[in-house]
């Protein structure tokens, strides 16, 4: 498995999602990858929520969506550390 494949299932498990999209910064300063996962999280988070409460949506384990964009991309980096597959 690839790098970025390997950093596409940590950030599935961080966060729910079943699609992730991983971009390359223009500017190596910014990162090998970069991605926008919490503000489309934050943005979405009514339908995210609603989608949780079935139990087919494959939402188990959310990070907190109630505070603040950044607040959800501190929480799912805090998620990522804690992944000892990544």
């Amino acid at each position: 498995m690839s790098s970025e494949e390997t950093i596409i299932e940590s950030i599935k498990r961080a966060t729910g999602l079943k699609e992730i999209v991983l971009e390359i910064p223009e500017r190596q300063e910014h990162g090998d990858y970069a991605s926008n996962i919490a503000l489309a999280m934050f943005s979405e988070k009514e339908e995210i929520l609603r989608q949780a409460q079935d139990d087919k949506s494959g939402f188990k384990s959310l990070p907190d969506l109630s505070n603040s964009p950044r607040d959800l991309a501190e929480a799912i980096v805090e998620r990522l550390k804690a992944d000892e597959e990544l």
